[in-house]
């Protein structure tokens, strides 16, 4: 895999995105697009992520996967100014990293992880939800952010006609509910835990389209689009009572 990236910032974001879950993602590179898998290692969420290889300049791949430590990389994208540019390439066991501007260029080398490591056997599935509908990603964010201001257990999503409810609980009979206008052709109630909802807070207020996928007592699916950057689904558990 060789590849010229003209939007190393899409990279970042994403890879910031997949800290919260764990040290280890598989990154494929595949010829029409770049794809990331990440489960979180409590086993509650897992994401996939997409990535049009329009970000990109230069793009040789042949469906290469490619285990690679997200905090290393993080690191090294982090170092990237907004007009820079950064070129990847992979060899047996390294992934090389070169970073230029108008002046300059840097060069960065990670080893691989192994590739017979726990995400070995573990893959994304696609569900069916009976509940589907667009919220605007920057309201529904403040939505949550506005309600986990408290130490919350739970968080709940009731889909009903034209309206979605979102509660949340804490230990001392804290209740705090914001509603949000929605069109929803199925009504559909989830409850699920907080600290992995707003896993995608962060990425989610750069998307262009939000949307949630959920069913009763059934795993709820986040998926943020932005055109041309990127397209993020987060899978999380429905919560039970005795989590």
């Amino acid at each position: 895999m060789k590849a010229t990236i003209e939007k190393p910032q899409v990279l970042l974001s994403v890879c910031k995105f997949l800290k919260n879950f764990d040290v280890e993602a598989e990154f494929s590179f595949l010829k029409t697009k770049i794809e990331v898998f990440i489960p979180d290692k409590s086993n509650v969420t897992m994401a996939k992520i997409t990535i049009p290889i329009s970000i990109a300049t230069k793009y040789e791949a042949n469906g290469e996967k490619l285990n690679i430590n997200v905090d290393d990389f993080v690191k090294v994208l982090s170092t990237i100014k907004e007009k820079n540019s950064c070129e990847i390439e992979n060899t047996e066991a390294l992934l090389k990293i070169k970073i230029r501007d108008l002046l300059t260029f840097s060069n960065y080398e990670i080893p691989l992880m192994e590739k017979e490591s726990k995400l070995s056997g573990m893959e994304w599935k696609d569900l069916e939800y009976d509940t589907s509908f667009l919220v605007p990603p920057k309201e529904f964010i403040e939505i949550l952010d506005n309600l986990t201001k408290f130490d919350t257990n739970s968080i709940h999503f009731d889909a009903k006609g034209e309206k979605l409810t979102v509660t949340t609980e804490s230990d001392k009979n804290r209740k705090c509910k914001s509603e949000l206008k929605i069109e929803s052709k199925k009504d559909s109630l989830g409850r699920y835990s907080p600290k992995f909802v707003k896993y995608i807070s962060e990425i989610a207020k750069n998307s262009e389209t939000m949307q949630l996928n959920f069913s009763t007592d059934y795993p709820i699916c986040i998926v943020c689009d932005k055109k041309n950057e990127f397209r993020v689904q987060q899978i999380v558990a429905p919560r039970v009572d005795n989590d």
